[in-house]
């Protein structure tokens, strides 16, 4: 063998060199460490980690805007709540005011029909849903040439004043006065001419609105218990107004 720096010859074995003193593979060979064989300890098992998904852009989108949605949702249904409290008791309110009021005109304002008198005299006004009927005047005629009343007979003219007292427009018709006379007789309105010129005829009033007419009768001769009714509607048997005319 020889030496690995010097190059001189050397005999096998030798650890190192006789001339330069360097170690030989002999020597480097001896000083290595045996290495024994040693237990290999086995490492736990490590799972792949998974990268981590990303939410793709579009989804994100939709999410966002099915909040601001249902938002607007929450609140509308609350608004909508809060109106329908406040309208009901508002509307309660207003119930409860006009109840109250209700009973105060009643308490207050006594019956019209316990108010009206049950006869009328000339020249005294009644009054009867807003028409307030005046008898201003009433003569007697043995008629004309041409139109003259049966025998014991005589015409009875009953000049009326028909005022609107009321808020609505009402209607007038010679044919809603009656006249009943001493013999419990229920005499319509006649066709007489001779207050041709004169006569009542039908028609509508506005609230604040006057008219003036007469209205003939055909009734017994100085008859003493003369009395005017004034219906207010055609279909009722009871006089809303009545007026002694003698």
């Amino acid at each position: 063998m020889f030496c690995r720096k010097c190059g001189q010859k050397l005999p096998d074995n030798t650890k190192f060199c006789t001339k330069c003193g360097a170690p030989t593979l002999v020597a480097e060979a001896q000083q290595q460490p045996i290495v024994q064989n040693q237990p290999i300890m086995s490492q736990p098992y490590q799972f792949p980690i998974q990268p981590k998904k990303k939410f793709p852009a579009w989804a994100i989108v939709l999410i966002v805007v099915g909040a601001v949605l249902f938002f607007f949702l929450v609140i509308g249904v609350l608004g909508s709540i809060t109106d329908e409290d406040a309208d009901t008791i508002a509307n309660q309110s207003e119930t409860v005011i006009s109840d109250e009021s209700t009973v105060s005109k009643v308490t207050s304002k006594p019956n019209n029909k316990t108010d009206k008198k049950d006869t009328y005299s000339i020249n005294e006004a009644g009054t009867s849903h807003g028409a307030t009927i005046t008898v201003t005047k009433v003569e007697k005629s043995s008629g004309s040439t041409f139109d003259k009343p049966k025998d014991g007979m005589e015409y009875v003219i009953v000049h009326v004043k028909i005022q609107n007292t009321g808020k609505e427009k009402i209607s007038y018709n010679p044919y809603d006065y009656k006249m009943l006379n001493s013999k419990g007789q229920i005499v319509d309105h006649g066709f007489i001419t001779v207050d041709s010129d004169t006569s009542l005829n039908s028609g509508e009033l506005a609230p604040g609105g006057v008219i003036e007419g007469t209205i003939s009768f055909e009734q017994p001769k100085d008859d003493s218990g003369l009395v005017l009714e004034y219906y207010d509607n055609m279909f009722d048997d009871n006089a809303a107004l009545k007026f002694k005319l003698n």
